[in-house]
């Protein structure tokens, strides 16, 4: 139901550049303004205003999410009116990947935000901190399919629009710098440890420890039905079946060495 709303702006826009200029404005507005802002938020949600805006960011994130969807609409329904094939260059590529991811963790952040079930309350740190990271990731893959469609390399593109396409690839870079210095990616990997510990299930480990007492008792077993293999000085013993059988010819050159 939540995307019926969408699909029928998207049948009302029916010209395709109406359709192409709603999914450059649904974009830039969802993927790069308005997220950019809920990171940031989420940045600053510390002491007591932490509910009020991780709340805020709850929203603005919605927000950014459903202006991306809409955007993705726009240019699926544009294409398709063109009658022209979809997802044939990188921008496009990038971007759904971008799109996708943002689903992924909009949906994660609503868990953490409304509470694991009991059974996994104790992973909400490590989870918020996946969380955090990858939204920042996925932030920046938007930046990226956002450089890629302005086809800088490309300036006899018909999209490509001489200085305005450069001053739009410079603001973009300075917007990814701008976030990245109000909130900085940090990867702290001590806590994957903590997490990969906690995640072992103790029926896990006591059926490993079934199975390591099961070889122990196996090898064990093995080493009994064997013949004794160690001499009086701890060297291996040779079997009857190794030693060297003794032959007729190393008999008669003794008896001919005896007689010399």
């Amino acid at each position: 139901m939540g995307t019926l709303p969408l699909a029928l702006t998207a049948t009302f826009f029916s010209h395709e550049k109406i359709l192409f200029a709603g999914h450059v404005l649904a974009m830039s507005a969802g993927g790069i303004f308005l997220m950019s802002e809920g990171i940031i938020a989420a940045r600053n949600a510390k002491g007591k205003q932490r509910g009020l805006l991780l709340r805020l960011h709850l929203y603005i994130q919605a927000a950014s999410l459903a202006l991306a969807a809409l955007g993705f609409i726009f240019i699926y329904s544009s294409r398709s009116m063109a009658s022209k094939q979809h997802f044939t260059t990188l921008h496009t590529w990038v971007g759904l990947s971008a799109l996708v991811g943002f689903l992924v963790i909009a949906a994660g952040g609503v868990l953490l935000y409304y509470g694991l079930p009991k059974r996994y309350k104790k992973f909400t740190g490590q989870l918020s901190r996946i969380h955090k990271l990858a939204g920042k990731v996925i932030f920046y893959v938007g930046l990226a399919a956002a450089f890629l469609a302005l086809r800088v390399n490309d300036p006899e593109h018909h999209r490509h629009k001489g200085l305005w396409t450069y001053i739009l690839a410079v603001w973009l870079v300075f917007v990814g710098f701008v976030v990245h210095d109000a909130a900085p990616i940090e990867v702290d990997l001590s806590w994957c440890h903590q997490l990969v510990s906690e995640l072992r299930n103790p029926w896990l480990q006591a059926a490993l420890r079934r199975v390591r007492s099961q070889n122990l008792n196996a090898t064990e077993a093995a080493k009994k039905d064997d013949p004794v293999r160690e001499g009086p000085e701890g060297k291996p013993r040779r079997s009857e079946e190794q030693r060297p059988v003794s032959t007729g010819s190393e008999h008669h050159q003794a008896d001919v060495t005896d007689q010399v």
